[in-house]
């Protein structure tokens, strides 16, 4: 009979007596602590440290500059796409409705691998 009525109780409710009793806080609190002052966290020696410190800033640096490449190749290609569509550049066709690519001043089918 007592299950039953305990399972009819939600649980924030239990948790909301719960939290509300003082010494459950500092003792929630003084268990915490103690479990993260007893973790152990090795460290590699400072020279390694500066040294990975160093290869992490390059890759930053890197990752920087290739967001910036995108950034240029992304607003080229929307200028190209936007010089297409208005028409004001037009790309030369073959008679028979191919498109010509230019590889180097040679003209070339699109289908072509040369």
């Amino acid at each position: 009979m007592r299950i039953a009525r305990l399972t009819r109780v939600p649980l924030r409710e239990i948790w909301a007596r719960e939290a509300r009793d003082p010494g459950f806080e500092r003792a929630s609190a003084e268990s915490a602590a103690e479990t993260v002052q007893s973790i152990s966290i090795p460290l590699p020696p400072l020279p390694e440290q500066r040294a990975i410190a160093e290869v992490l800033s390059d890759m930053d640096a890197a990752i920087a500059a290739l967001e910036r490449q995108r950034a240029k190749v992304q607003a080229l290609k929307q200028g190209m796409m936007a010089e297409l569509l208005t028409g004001r550049v037009r790309l030369p066709v073959q008679q028979d409705g191919q498109q010509m690519v230019d590889r180097g001043g040679q003209h070339a089918h699109q289908t072509d691998r040369s």
